[in-house]
C-alpha cells in the first residue's frame, strides 16, 4: 500500500521510501521516513496529498506519494 491508497484522515507507519536519493533526504528532514507515523489531512483533486508527521506537514505529488509504501494503523 502506498500514501495514494490511503484516505483522507487515515494514519500508517511508512515502510519504505523508494525515491532518488536527494528527494528521499528532504521527506527524511520533514520527518517523512521509514517507521514515521503519517497522517492524510486533505486530498487535492488525487493528485496531491497533504500529510503531517510527528515534525511538520508536507503536499506531495502523485508521483511521490506513490513512492512511499506503508502500512495502515
Amino acid at each position: 500500500m502506498t500514501v495514494c491508497e490511503l484516505k483522507k484522515g487515515e494514519e500508517a507507519t511508512v515502510k519504505e521510501v523508494s525515491l532518488p536519493k536527494d528527494l528521499k533526504e528532504r521527506l527524511r528532514a520533514l520527518g517523512i521516513a521509514e517507521g514515521a507515523t503519517v497522517r492524510v489531512l486533505k486530498i487535492y483533486f488525487r493528485r496531491t496529498f497533504l500529510v503531517s508527521s510527528p515534525e511538520s506537514k508536507a503536499a506531495l505529488s502523485k508521483e511521490v506519494a506513490a513512492g512511499i509504501s506503508v502500512e495502515a494503523l
